[in-house]
């Protein structure tokens, strides 16, 4: 039991001295080709060899900074992914409203202007209820019979006017 305990002990004591080195002020080793520098106008582009990243490097209040550079590449792929979930979102949308016409009662196969005659999808079965009611359909009559009205009115308005305007000329 004590040479268990003692290996515990010894096991410990090197993992905890391998830490406390680790966690020590030396530098890490960093490749000395890892980046490779390129003067411009506005500073210093910084090119990180490993990952292909490029920074815009230049010295600011007494300190030098390095900012990501936009990737264009980059930016195109996310919009790319972006119209691709776009783009899944829709066909999952376009299948739900199928399923709901068809639940309906309604060929959704049919487009318009496929032949269908005046470009309207045909239903399955008849409809039990009519699409507006007897009132419904009335008040669309007495609105028509007014939007009329309101339209001849407003044109003879504009008639009136275009005689008085080639009067005064």
């Amino acid at each position: 039991m004590r040479k268990l305990v003692t290996l515990v002990l010894i096991a410990a004591a090197i993992s905890m001295a391998s830490l406390a080195h680790a966690a020590s002020d030396e530098p890490n080793p960093v490749d000395p080709d890892r980046y490779t520098l390129h003067e411009t106008a506005d500073g210093w582009l910084r090119l990180e060899r490993e990952t292909g990243r490029v920074s815009l490097c230049r010295a600011k209040y007494g300190r030098w900074t390095c900012v990501p550079v936009p990737d264009a590449s980059a930016a195109y792929e996310a919009e790319a992914k972006a119209l691709e979930d776009e783009r899944d979102r829709l066909k999952a949308r376009v299948s739900d409203l199928e399923a709901r016409l068809e639940a309906a009662g309604i060929d959704a196969s049919k487009e318009p202007g496929n032949g269908a005659g005046n470009g309207t999808v045909t239903p399955k079965a008849e409809r039990k209820e009519p699409l507006i009611t007897p009132e419904e359909e009335r008040e669309l009559d007495r609105f028509m019979e007014f939007s009329e009205r309101a339209m001849r009115r407003f044109f003879g308005m504009v008639k009136t006017l275009r005689r008085e305007f080639d009067d005064r000329i």
